[in-house]
């Protein structure tokens, strides 16, 4: 049973990250997050998030990527531009009235 969760959750990942970044937008125009104190559980969520990913990493693939120019280029690229430019396009646009 949660082989079969996990395997749709897997091929339709892209369809729950929009549907997460949708309400979370949703959530943060709608209710006044300020007045959250959201501090003490971070650090446990990001934890969740991070846990799994580092504890399945395998060293050889990673040594084998690491020969891989274009692959880091491109992430490297991603990661900084890519990532860079939207964030400071949504603080512009949709965050323009908040400071």
């Amino acid at each position: 049973m949660l082989k079969k969760i996990l395997l749709h959750i897997k091929k339709r990942l892209y369809l729950y990250v929009a549907a997460d970044f949708i309400a979370a937008l949703f959530f943060g125009l709608n209710f006044d997050v300020q007045k959250l104190n959201i501090k003490p559980i971070s650090v446990f969520v990001v934890f969740l998030m991070l846990y799994p990913m580092l504890t399945g990493m395998m060293v050889e693939k990673v040594k084998k990527a690491g020969s891989n120019y274009k692959l880091i280029s491109l992430t490297l690229f991603f990661a900084f531009i890519i990532a860079s430019v939207t964030a400071f396009a949504l603080s512009r646009t949709v965050f323009a009235n908040n400071p």
